[in-house]
């Protein structure tokens, strides 16, 4: 069987009592880690965690990784605050699958959402301020104001409801 390569580096220079740059991958025997666990205000690693985290799973304030949880994060899955991933859930979501408070994609849910499904005006302008020229708000009756109804004593004859313009004239 093949040795998996081992690649283990930390700066002396520190922050927070964090090393500002820590690359970790494959396994360390001396440790007992089966993958290389970068933990630093800059971490690469199969496994990172930092500030800016970069690796199979990463958890960090930038993250970026085939999991990542970060307040923003970059992944095939991402969870956190503005994420951009395969799979998106976070307050802003962007991805195949968008789940948030705004949420874009192919399949979004939220409260705010742009898909092939929905688009909210909100979530339009949210995401064109991020992304310009991304998307176009819906163009249907929609989004056109609901006519007030009018509350009317229910006699024989008339609805306790009724549109104004359906009154009948007596």
């Amino acid at each position: 069987m093949r040795q998996k390569k081992t690649v283990r580096f930390a700066t002396s220079a520190k922050l927070l009592g964090l090393p500002l740059l820590v690359i970790a991958c494959g396994p360390d025997a001396s440790k007992g880690e089966t993958r290389g666990w970068a933990r630093g205000i800059i971490a690469i690693g199969d496994v990172a965690t930092g500030l800016i985290a970069i690796g199979g799973l990463a958890g960090g304030g930038i993250a970026v990784g085939g999991l990542s949880l970060g307040a923003l994060g970059v992944g095939g899955v991402s969870l956190g605050g503005i994420i951009l991933g395969g799979v998106a859930i976070g307050y802003l979501a962007l991805g195949g699958v968008a789940i948030g408070n705004y949420a874009k994609g192919g399949a979004a849910v939220g409260t705010y959402v742009v898909s092939s499904e929905r688009r909210d005006p909100e979530a339009v302008r949210v995401f064109n301020s991020l992304i310009p020229g991304g998307s176009q708000p819906a163009k249907d009756d929609a989004a056109k104001p609901v006519k007030d109804k009018e509350v009317v004593p229910a006699t024989e004859g008339n609805s306790v409801t009724a549109d104004p313009s359906e009154k009948a004239n007596p």
